[in-house]
């Protein structure tokens, strides 16, 4: 028999088990890995003795490392020419026809191009009145970056010092980031309007109507759902290549989201067009 063991050089979890003469055996399934992500397992395998067997190869190891990549090489339909990231100059912004709730987890990699001390975000809310809101929403605000995911002003916010690069803004129901600062969420009441992207979307007076607001210049280069851990919307930045229309491709559910406020958004190019 062949006695393999799997470690991850990652995480250090280890998985052995033996592998039953003249069979095939799966070694490493199950592997979550994100684009442009690498993972290391080192992989030992050895020979036991199995009854009369013998051979010359009993109780030697060998060893050697499996190597998993994922290539930043999302393919669109043929209409479609994706693109480093879009930009919007304040006037742009993109629904998402998708409503947090208790299950959802957003991440997002944006970099905010005005330091203001107004509202600049990406998200929605509501306000339930003195001074109390339902919130998931990331951006800037005070002349910093931003993320807020709580019901009453503090809890479960982040505030760093602005730059106009690319971060990486995280929210679920019990914790938020930017980059590796993270905050626990306030447990928050189900918020019932849409996230949206470049924009804020919700009820920002008590007792008004949900609208759109705090309309971020800002760049886009990935954006991504989950449900309990499942990727449910996966959007890439491209143009369509029949009228050049910009906005970003949700490649789990094959559907073109565009611009819903007025001019147009740009993007950067920086790689071979298809």
């Amino acid at each position: 028999d062949l006695v393999y063991s799997v470690t991850s050089t990652n995480n250090g979890g280890q998985k052995q088990t033996t592998i039953a003469p003249s069979s095939n055996q799966t070694i490493l399934s199950g592997v979550k890995i994100a684009a442009d992500e690498k993972q290391e397992y080192s992989l030992t395998l050895h020979f036991k003795e199995t009854g009369d067997n013998q051979n010359d190869n009993q109780g030697k190891a060998f060893s050697g490392l499996i190597q998993l990549n994922a290539t930043n090489n999302i393919i669109l339909p043929a209409e479609y020419q994706k693109v480093e990231y879009i930009e919007s100059s304040g006037t742009q912004y993109i629904y998402t026809n998708y409503i947090p709730n208790a299950n959802t987890k957003i991440e997002a990699e944006v970099a905010f191009l005005e330091n203001s001390n107004e509202l600049r975000q990406f998200g929605c809310i509501i306000n339930i009145g003195s001074n109390n809101y339902v919130r998931w929403h990331f951006g800037t605000y005070q002349n910093k970056l931003t993320v807020f995911k709580n019901k009453i002003p503090s809890a479960g916010d982040i505030k760093i010092d602005y730059d106009n690069k690319f971060h990486k803004y995280y929210l679920d129901n019990a914790k938020a980031g930017i980059d590796n600062t993270f905050v626990a969420a306030q447990t928050t009441a189900e918020i019932d309007v849409q996230f949206v992207m470049f924009a804020r979307y919700g009820y920002v007076t008590a007792g008004g109507s949900p609208e759109i607001s705090a309309i971020s210049k800002a760049r886009l280069k990935t954006f991504y759902i989950y449900e309990n851990d499942n990727l449910i919307r996966s959007y890439v930045p491209c143009y369509k290549k029949m009228d050049n229309t910009v906005g970003l491709y949700d490649i789990i559910n094959d559907k073109f989201y565009t611009n819903s406020g007025t001019g147009e958004f740009t993007y950067k190019l920086s790689l071979p067009i298809d």
